[in-house]
């Protein structure tokens, strides 16, 4: 366990969100430690950007001239650990009323499926629904994507556990039901996450959940139904991820974490009014005093002193400190540790290039399917390398203020237990109020590239990507741009190396490498970011930036102290004799 001493340095690579909340969090727990954080831009956020376009319609109810193109991650999950701490960090810094969320029941979290049907205009390709009710599961499993789906949910109870220590997602899925759900149905999951190939990714690194149930309990299809019966006799308790349970206990959060969880259950899509950027803006005014950032200045090189670490800042300083956290990605990590063991192990490790198409067309409504969005399965791909494609507009005109309302706060922040009655009734309540955005408008983003592009230099260039949105938006949506009499905003958006493929063999990739830095450095080094953390999205990030900064914190004497009351004082005075080196 790293421990770094009273009075200690840290430094902090990476200003993404894993490195901003790392800093956030250690700060709190740590006021007596002088923490540094280094971006290499001029901006923190990573991929996280929110972009404000000009419109030439004022929306009242929004009270803005503006709307937001998100140039990256733009939703959060509404039932993941993350979220409630996230929200917890909203409300210390009075930013709650900023999110937004989508109630389970509305037309904005419709999902669709690219299926092979035409229809009767020749348009080749059809939006299916991913089943939202029986009657929808009924209707998909006649749809091509749906074939095999039926027979693979009534052959799965029967298949044998296999002991495996890791196989690709294609593999695993079509071991327990069959090939057609891998290529129909996950493989465009996969797409939309991390823009990967069933084919390459670990089953054990991005279906973790769903290797420990067939490992546990030997059937993914039965523990499901045993775990709907006790639902439906109330008899699964409404029980806290341990990382939320801990934080709980850390943190004391400013609501009720158990009722405000069951209620977020209702709301499975969440977004920022102002965009997920504002998540970044809101962390970096309200740092710890204890913690300073600074952009446009890289970490060259590491070297092992006697009194500790030595950084080399692309400004020409070096820099000293007790401990250094590396949330970049792995070829950048290595650079800094300059180790060849460290290096040649990272080297095989892969990241999708994605091209994102941000389409803003005002003043009209021209989506014909309501929704979140549409995925690209595996069997459906073709030359325009297309990913998906999110429905921003219908996001944000079926998102409602979550924590706006008195009623809700008030509820949410009691420790009074309520029934689920009762906190289904708040969840509709608040479903039914007004929209946070009325203007009519089309926005979508489309996302292309992935693991289809082989290699840096496949990138299809700008007037390629204005091609597909149109041939796109005309064959799959049947939005024809001619007729927007050039009022359409087209931007297009490069992230290379962008998203981390967890390859089979990538959880014992990590242990190596995590095992050589120890050796180099003892636990003066450590790592997080999205290659060595538990997951690329965004609540992933801040939850194990959470746990890697409370075991930093409760192995030292500072931890010990503050840990005797079974919380930690987030203004503890590090300047008092107690803290004192």
């Amino acid at each position: 366990m790293p421990i770094v001493p009273q009075q200690g340095t840290v430094g902090i690579v990476g200003g993404g969100i894993s490195g901003l909340t790392y800093a956030y969090f250690l700060g709190k727990l740590r006021p007596d430690l002088k923490i540094s954080l280094y971006e290499k831009s001029a901006r923190c956020g990573g991929y996280i950007r929110s972009k404000r376009l000009g419109t030439t319609e004022y929306d009242s109810r929004a009270n803005q001239d503006y709307t937001i193109l998100e140039k990256g991650p733009r939703t959060l999950r509404g039932e993941s650990p993350g979220v409630l701490l996230i929200l917890d960090l909203l409300f210390k810094c009075n930013a709650q009323n900023e999110l937004l969320g989508i109630s389970r029941n509305s037309l904005g979290n419709r999902k669709y499926l690219l299926s092979p049907y035409s229809d009767t205009e020749g348009h080749s390709g059809k939006l299916s629904p991913v089943p939202y009710s029986f009657s929808s599961f009924l209707r998909f499993l006649f749809d091509p994507l749906g074939k095999g789906v039926l027979f693979g949910l009534l052959k799965e109870p029967f298949v044998r556990s296999k002991s495996t220590p890791d196989e690709t997602v294609e593999q695993f899925v079509s071991r327990r039901f069959n090939k057609s759900v891998s290529d129909n149905v996950v493989s465009a999951i996969m797409h939309g996450i991390y823009a990967g190939d069933v084919s390459q990714l670990s089953a054990v690194s991005v279906l973790s959940r769903l290797v420990d149930i067939e490992r546990q309990h030997g059937s993914i299809v039965r523990y499901g139904v045993s775990q709907l019966l006790q639902s439906l006799k109330k008899q699964t308790p409404n029980q806290l991820a341990p990382e939320v349970e801990l934080y709980a206990k850390v943190f004391r959060p400013a609501f009720n974490v158990s009722k405000t969880a069951r209620f977020l259950r209702k709301f499975p899509v969440l977004t920022m009014h102002d965009g997920l950027e504002s998540l970044v803006t809101v962390l970096q005014k309200n740092l710890p005093r204890n913690v300073s950032v600074h952009t446009n200045t890289a970490v060259r090189g590491v070297a092992k002193k006697d009194n500790g670490l030595e950084l080399t800042l692309s400004t020409g300083e070096m820099v000293r400190v007790d401990h250094l956290r590396l949330t970049v990605d792995a070829q950048a990590a290595a650079a800094v540790l300059q180790n060849a063991e460290i290096r040649a192990l990272v080297a095989p490790v892969e990241y999708a290039t994605v091209v994102l198409a941000n389409v803003y067309l005002p003043a009209l409504k021209l989506l014909s399917h309501p929704g979140f969005g549409f995925l690209v399965p595996k069997t459906m791909q073709d030359e325009t390398q297309l990913l998906g494609v999110i429905f921003d507009s219908d996001i944000e005109q079926n998102s409602r203020r979550l924590f706006f309302y008195n009623d809700v706060s008030a509820e949410l922040t009691s420790a009074s237990p309520i029934s689920d009655k009762k906190l289904a009734k708040l969840a509709k309540a608040v479903a039914n109020r007004g929209a946070a955005i009325t203007n009519s408008y089309t926005k979508l983003t489309l996302m292309l590239g992935g693991h289809q592009l082989k290699n840096g230099d496949d990138l299809p260039t700008r007037s390629r990507v204005h091609k597909i949105v149109r041939d796109v938006l005309l064959s799959k949506l049947h939005i024809d741009l001619d007729k927007c009499n050039g009022t359409e905003v087209i931007e297009i958006e490069y992230w290379r190396d962008a998203i981390p493929q967890y390859r089979v063999g990538h959880e014992e990739m990590v242990s190596k490498v995590v095992g050589a830095v120890r050796q180099e450095f003892g636990d003066s080094v450590t790592l997080g970011g999205t290659t060595f953390g538990d997951g690329v999205g965004v609540p992933d990030c801040v939850v194990r930036s959470f746990k890697d900064a409370y075991a930093m914190t409760v192995g030292s004497e500072f931890g010990r102290e503050t840990q005797q009351n079974g919380v930690f004082n987030e203004n503890p005075n590090p300047q008092s004799k107690k803290y004192a080196t």
